[in-house]
C-alpha cells in the first residue's frame, strides 16, 4: 500500500498557483528530470498530446513556466518564477513546447521531454501530473518505470548477467527500500532502486567500474521520504488508537507523522508551523485584495469578509468568516502565489 503522509498528501505540498496539477505537478516532473540528467540542461522539448489537458491549458495555468523553472533547479518559492521563460535563456536554456499525439498517453496530464545537458548527455523522458503537485515518470529512455520523488531514485542499466552484483553493491548499505523493480530488454536490466538516502561514492565508483553497465541515473527526493510504519491505515483505526492512548486525534497525527518519516515530533511541529504561516500569509494577502493577478474574476474574499463584520449580509458567522477567507488563499492561489495543496490548490 502506498503511503500516505500528511506533509505530502493532505497538508501539503507546498505549492505555486494556479494548479496543484498543472503548476505544482509540472514544476516536480521539471525538478525530476533535471536530477535525472545529472548536470545543467542546455536543450529541452516538452510535447503535450492534443487530446491531453495540458495542449489546452499549459500557457494559462503556468505549465511551461513550471518546468522551466524546475529545469533551471530554482526552489517553487523563488520570486522569479514568473520570469522563467524570459530569464532561461540567460542560463543557457531555451525550452521548447510543442503539441503532438503521443503514443500510450493515457493520462490527460502526460508530457513527453527531451533533455540535453551542457557535456552532451541526453535523456528522453515520460511523466505525468497525477494531482495534488504528485507526479510520475513513467518512461526513462523508452523503458518503463515508476518514479515518484518519494524517496531517493538510483537507476541502473546493466547486462543482464551483472544485475546481481549491481543488487548487492546498491543494497550493501541497507538503505534500499525494497528490491528493486527490474525492466528487461534485449539482454539488458534497467534496476531501478528506492532508497532512504542517496548511494555513496563508494558504490558509484564500484558501479562505475564494473563490465557491463551501461548507464546511472539518480535523482534525490521532491517530498518527505517515509522511514518507518503507519501507525494507522484507516480512520477508525486511528479513532480507536487515540482512545487507547487517551489523546486528541491532532495528539494521534502528530504521532503517526513522526514515526512515518522517520522524524522528531518537534520538528514535524516546526514544519506544521511554517505551513500554517504560509497560508495565514495568503488569507492575509487575499483578504487584503491588493497585487493579485487573477485573470478573469476581481477578488471579492476582502469584500465579504469586511461587509459580515458590519452585519451587512443576510447570513454571516463564522461559516461566513471561513468561506471568506478560504476564498482569499483561493486568490492567492489563482495568481500564482504561495499556498499549500490542501489537498489540491482549489
Amino acid at each position: 500500500m502506498e503511503f500516505i503522509s500528511i506533509f505530502n498528501d493532505v497538508l501539503g505540498p507546498i505549492m505555486r498557483g494556479p494548479s496543484s496539477s498543472h503548476t505544482a505537478g509540472s514544476y516536480h516532473i521539471g525538478r525530476l528530470v533535471r536530477s535525472l540528467l545529472g548536470e545543467e540542461p542546455a536543450k529541452a522539448a516538452f510535447t503535450f498530446d492534443p487530446n491531453g489537458s495540458y495542449a489546452a491549458t499549459y500557457r494559462q495555468q503556468g505549465v511551461d513556466l513550471a518546468l522551466t523553472a524546475g529545469l533551471l533547479g530554482w526552489p517553487i518559492t523563488d520570486e522569479r518564477f514568473a520570469r522563467a521563460l524570459a530569464l532561461a535563456p540567460k542560463q543557457g536554456l531555451r525550452p521548447r513546447f510543442r503539441i503532438a499525439s503521443l503514443q500510450g498517453a493515457d493520462h490527460p496530464n502526460t508530457v513527453a521531454i527531451e533533455l540535453a545537458g551542457r557535456s552532451g548527455r541526453q535523456l528522453r523522458a515520460t511523466a505525468q501530473s497525477i494531482g495534488g503537485g504528485m507526479v510520475f515518470v513513467t518512461q526513462l529512455d523508452g523503458r518503463p518505470v515508476r518514479l515518484d520523488g518519494k524517496s531517493y531514485e538510483v537507476l541502473v542499466l546493466v547486462e543482464g548477467r551483472k544485475a546481481r552484483q549491481v543488487e548487492t553493491i546498491v543494497a550493501a548499505d541497507g538503505r534500499t527500500m525494497g528490491r528493486p523493480a527490474r525492466s528487461t530488454e534485449h539482454g539488458e536490466v534497467l534496476l531501478s532502486f528506492k532508497r532512504t538516502a542517496p548511494l555513496g561514492p563508494e558504490a558509484l565508483t564500484a558501479m562505475g567500474r564494473l563490465e557491463g553497465v551501461r548507464g546511472i541515473w539518480a535523482a534525490p527526493p521532491l517530498f518527505f521520504i517515509q522511514k518507518g510504519t503507519p501507525l494507522f491505515q484507516s480512520a477508525a483505526e486511528m479513532v480507536a488508537l487515540a482512545r487507547r492512548r487517551r489523546v486528541s486525534l491532532g495528539r494521534i497525527a502528530l504521532a503517526y507523522e513522526a514515526q512515518l518519516l522517520g522524524l522528531g515530533e518537534a520538528e514535524i511541529l516546526g514544519e506544521m508551523g511554517r505551513r500554517f504561516d504560509i497560508m495565514s500569509k495568503s488569507v492575509r494577502r487575499g483578504l487584503a485584495g491588493r497585487g493579485l493577478g487573477m485573470k478573469i474574476l476581481k477578488p471579492t474574499a476582502g469584500g465579504i469578509f469586511r461587509a459580515e463584520a458590519r452585519r451587512d449580509l443576510p447570513a454571516g458567522g463564522f461559516h461566513t468568516r471561513a468561506a471568506a477567507r478560504a476564498m482569499a488563499a483561493l486568490h492567492v492561489s489563482n495568481s500564482g502565489g504561495i499556498v499549500l495543496a490542501a489537498p489540491t490548490g482549489g
